[in-house]
């Protein structure tokens, strides 16, 4: 950095102060200093800024700009689009692992309820809109979008069982923390192609019962979370680890931590495989029922979630392509928003409409969200705006 540079005010990029379709004010930085973006560029899709808030980037602005950015910042209590709110939930996810080893923190613990607090708090407004929302977000590391994925599933899952948002509260924090174990590969071993190395494998085998370590050093003392934590890989036949417990043994929370956890790495790109559609994710899932994971709680994550589940990108009989906005009562006719005309050129989206019965709207089959980025430049008003989370830091 020059002088000049040294002089000035280092600032986070948010969607506050980069806004798709204007220019930047100024030049953006990569975490490590590399020269992202130069002033005057203009973003072009909100898929873009979360990938830059994924980076960790950053500009560089006098003191005055910072006062006055300050004085014109977000309303607290103006509405906020879904996808902010699970900007918010990654940031403050990163900020909680990042002092996951630093003996002279002690607030892990309440970063990650508040996390567990804050998704509830936003799937009592639309637990649709979360679904979603996560799942078409592909920019977010691994190491944070896997485990935020899990825990808004089994929100979602546990809802539908009808458990009270205290009993929701342990599978939470468990999905939250399942990998803390193996942190610090966790990414490192998403993107690689080749096999694992011994020591690679020796953390993966390890990490249910290094994690469980690990809260309670931190002061966890909660039995279903540290149960679901250390149980979270183990299988009903007894083939899972670490340590091969079967059948009744299992904590429920561990069952259904299994089923998230399986479903998720399914749906999402992988170094050495491309992503596999939700409902493809959900066959395979049906297939193992019974033998390695439970059937039942199987059942209940479709119900939860639909056979198209929310943010699903879909094309129907007419050619029109939309994305599945809410779930019905008919499981596969969701209610979905058109984002194309029938020549698959997009389009302002458009109202939210049924599929199905009546309607002569048939969802033809799925398409894969990241093969079709084009056509997810600004999904702001796929949702209907929320009550936003508090942004500030604990």
């Amino acid at each position: 950095m020059t002088k000049k540079t040294d002089e000035l005010v280092k600032r986070k990029v948010t969607d506050e102060n980069v806004i798709t379709g204007e220019a930047l004010n100024w030049d953006i930085f990569s975490s490590a200093g590399s020269l992202l973006l130069s002033k005057g560029h203009v973003i072009k899709s909100d898929s873009q800024i979360t990938q830059l808030i994924a980076r960790g980037a950053c500009y560089y602005c006098s003191p005055e700009e910072v006062a006055s950015t300050d004085k014109k910042g977000r309303d607290p209590n103006e509405p906020a689009v879904s996808f902010l709110i699970i900007n918010t939930l990654l940031d403050h996810l990163k900020n909680a692992f990042a002092i996951l080893h630093e003996e002279n923190d002690p607030t892990f613990i309440n970063r990650i309820m508040r996390i567990a607090l804050d998704i509830q708090y936003a799937c009592d407004e639309n637990t649709d809109a979360m679904v979603g929302s996560i799942q078409l977000n592909q920019e977010a590391p691994n190491f944070l979008a896997h485990p935020l994925h899990n825990a808004i599933l089994c929100e979602a899952a546990c809802r539908r069982q009808g458990k009270g948002p205290l009993d929701r509260l342990p599978i939470l924090v468990a999905a939250l923390t399942q990998n803390i174990g193996m942190l610090e590969i966790q990414e490192q071993v998403f993107h690689q192609e080749e096999a694992l190395s011994e020591e690679q494998q020796k953390i993966i085998t390890e990490h249910p019962q290094t994690g469980h370590d690990l809260l309670i050093s931190h002061g966890v003392t909660e039995k279903r979370w540290l149960t679901a934590v250390h149980q979270h890989h183990e299988r009903i036949d007894g083939s899972g680890y670490p340590s091969g417990i079967r059948g009744e043994d299992l904590s429920e929370d561990a069952k259904l931590l299994a089923i998230t956890d399986n479903y998720t790495a399914l749906i999402r790109p992988r170094a050495y495989r491309s992503r596999i559609l939700h409902k493809d994710a959900l066959r395979q899932m049906l297939q193992q029922r019974g033998s390695s994971i439970d059937g039942d709680l199987v059942t209940l994550l479709i119900n939860a979630i639909g056979i198209y589940s929310p943010g699903s990108l879909i094309e129907l009989t007419s050619g029109e392509v939309g994305i599945v906005t809410r779930l019905t009562k008919k499981l596969d006719e969701p209610r979905v928003r058109l984002i194309t005309d029938a020549r698959k050129h997009p389009s302002e989206i458009g109202d939210e409409i049924p599929t199905g019965g009546e309607t002569g709207l048939t969802i033809k089959n799925m398409l894969c969200a990241k093969e079709n980025q084009h056509l997810l430049k600004d999904l702001r008003t796929v949702w209907p705006m929320q009550h936003p989370l508090a942004r500030d830091e604990m």
